[in-house]
């Protein structure tokens, strides 16, 4: 038996007649994006609970994560709530369309957040070749220094924690650190004409 497909008007039928209507219907297309939002976030331990939504997908849901002792959904359709327990580590939210489409999502799991700090917070060198001692703290080693304008001064590692800048010639800089999360401290460097 032969099948005849009639031309139909719209890019859903244009699909449909292309996949030679074998089961297509709109809903059958409705999903070509899927996926969850936001795709990655890091929860620290004082945030506890985060929403993530589906884009796409055909209903019913099933909501689902890989390390149930890193945390849980809660809730159902399309949009759950995802609670972290006490543990760090890295978590994967996934969901599952009526097609068997999956997408996921992931959770990264650390210890609160601290603040950089830069010690001091400012100098003042007057004489080319003058030095000052640049201290790092919080934030998660190793640290990475640098400064705004290095043909003002330059900075020379002592060890993860600690830099010593130079002043090379007049004009204000500033001392850059940051860690390995990309959180970074500056200071401000005030250079007078000697």
């Amino acid at each position: 038996m032969k099948r005849f497909v009639r031309a139909m008007a719209g890019p859903v039928s244009a699909l449909c007649a292309a996949a030679l209507l074998a089961g297509c219907s709109e809903d059958d297309l409705s999903g070509e994006e899927f996926r969850i939002e936001p795709a990655s976030v890091v929860m620290d331990s004082d945030d506890t609970a985060r929403s993530f939504t589906v884009i796409g997908g055909v209903e019913p849901l099933t909501w689902s994560v890989t390390d149930e002792s890193l945390g849980v959904v809660s809730g159902g359709g399309r949009t759950v709530t995802y609670t972290r327990t006490s543990a760090n580590g890295v978590n994967v939210v996934k969901v599952r369309d009526s097609r068997t489409w999956e997408a996921s999502a992931t959770v990264n799991q650390k210890d609160a957040v601290e603040t950089l700090t830069l010690s001091p917070a400012s100098a003042s060198l007057t004489y080319n070749g003058d030095q000052v001692v640049f201290t790092a703290s919080g934030g998660e080693p190793p640290y990475e220094w640098s400064v705004g304008m290095s043909a003002r001064g330059y900075m020379t590692w002592r060890n993860t924690s600690t830099a010593v800048y130079t002043r090379s010639t007049s004009g204000d800089n500033t001392v850059i650190v940051v860690d390995s999360t990309g959180l970074a401290a500056i200071a401000e460097v005030t250079q007078p004409d000697a």
